[in-house]
């Protein structure tokens, strides 16, 4: 047995250099191991462990010495102030899709009866954000990929009182005859040659279906292509988007004729989200 403060440091320590904020990630494996509060964590330093806590502990730090995110570590990530569960089967939420939350509330959430459709859904976290910040719209998520769709259910089930609509589908191609007033998507985006600058926690753990498009263009061709069809009358899309790409992107909406474009900056001031009206 070890007491609890020894084993606070003793993690900390191996997780030093690997990841960046080693001390913060030990609190937390001991919080899921332990079953315990953040407070008693801190304040119980004798508390002794006994061999099956040990094992937990030392199983998860190995995990996180590989470079598995604490987010599937912990099965859960906080979005738009919500614990949403997620696995490596879905991209894990960041801060900035939040940004594109709030965009899509300050300009939408006035519709009543609207249909909206959260395309690319993965866990699920942005249709059903913006079904709770409005319960009166009407959600459909669309996923291709079924270990996702799954999560996505279990999120559903978790927040939202009522049957879930979720289409398994690429792109569009099993959405026949419905059309949305809003549609909001988290695509693919990063392109195969950016893999040289990303992490190992990401290359190593995130779904590669969630992330990487082959052909950037002809992917964004054609989700704008089928989103238009799928659109009402002066129905939105809105993307979030590779900043790098950002002026393909409005090219192509003046290609498929929208009637607007128009791109938002996230917080670290780069072109990241889009905004294209029928």
């Amino acid at each position: 047995m070890i007491t609890l403060n020894k084993s606070l440091k003793n993690t900390t320590l191996e997780l030093t250099s690997i990841v960046t904020n080693p001390s913060l990630d030990s609190i937390l494996i001991h919080e899921l191991v332990l079953k315990k509060t953040r407070v008693f964590i801190l304040t119980n330093s004798e508390y002794l462990l006994d061999s099956e806590e040990i094992l937990g502990i030392t199983k998860l730090v190995a995990e996180r010495k590989l470079h598995k995110p604490m987010a599937y570590i912990l099965q859960n990530k906080e979005f738009y102030g919500r614990d949403f569960f997620v696995n490596q089967n879905v991209l894990i939420p960041r801060p900035e899709t939040e940004e594109l939350i709030e965009w899509v509330l300050k300009n939408e959430l006035s519709h009543e009866s609207y249909q909206v459709l959260d395309l690319c859904a993965g866990s699920g976290c942005i249709g059903i954000t913006l079904q709770l910040e409005n319960p009166n719209w009407d959600l459909t998520l669309a996923e291709i990929s079924e270990p996702a769709i799954e999560v996505a259910k279990m999120n559903w089930k978790k927040f939202i009182n009522k049957e879930p609509k979720i289409i398994k589908t690429d792109l569009f191609n099993e959405i026949e005859n419905i059309k949305f007033d809003c549609i909001v998507s988290n695509p693919p985006y990063i392109t195969k040659q950016e893999k040289i600058d990303m992490s190992q926690e990401v290359l190593n753990h995130e779904p590669e279906l969630a992330l990487f498009v082959d052909d950037w263009i002809e992917f964004h061709t054609k989700l704008l292509k089928e989103a238009k069809e799928h659109l009402n009358t002066k129905g939105i899309l809105y993307l979030e988007t590779n900043p790098m790409f950002i002026e393909e992107l409005e090219k192509i909406s003046v290609d498929l004729k929208y009637s607007e474009f128009q791109m938002k900056k996230d917080y670290s001031n780069k072109q990241r989200f889009a905004r294209l009206s029928k």
